[in-house]
């Protein structure tokens, strides 16, 4: 399981990282904005489902953290670019129109993710598994501020 999970991670991390404005989504125009930010919020998914574990308990595996927070790192720096163009309301996203309309405090709450999904990478990477709980943690709850103000219910 935790194998699987970790492919999947490093995976989508490379392909998040690589060229996000090239990946296509079922359904989604080849190239375009929201095809990206499904990608990368698989990517976050297939974080949480690595990290999560750990967070309650379970076995800390160091290059599964490592990797982990390293998709959160990239997703938080990602998001400003992957919500330039006012797409609220259009089939496919679940976008809020507060995301143009507080650009700002969405970019803040972005950059926030990335810093602790760094925190969380410089810990895992030096096997410091309370270090990497706290500081994925924080990168969890970044997650739920932002889809509480900013992702249409």
């Amino acid at each position: 399981m935790i194998f699987k999970a970790l492919k999947t991670v490093a995976i989508i991390s490379v392909l998040s990282l690589s060229n996000l404005s090239a990946i296509a989504h079922d359904g989604v125009e080849m190239g375009s904005e929201m095809s990206a930010r499904h990608y990368v919020m698989k990517s976050v998914a297939s974080a949480a489902s690595v990290a999560v574990p750990m967070l309650k308990g379970g076995e800390f595996d160091k290059n599964a953290a490592t990797l982990a927070a390293a998709s959160m790192a990239a997703a938080g720096n990602a998001f400003p670019y992957l919500f330039t163009n006012e797409d609220a309301g259009s089939e496919g996203t679940k976008a809020s129109a507060n995301i143009w309309s507080d650009k700002a405090g969405f970019d803040s709450i972005s950059l926030q993710m990335a810093n602790a999904g760094h925190d969380a990478y410089v810990a895992a990477k030096a096997g410091d598994e309370e270090g990497f709980k706290a500081a994925f943690g924080q990168a969890m709850k970044t997650c739920r501020a932002c889809h509480s103000k900013y992702r249409e219910k």
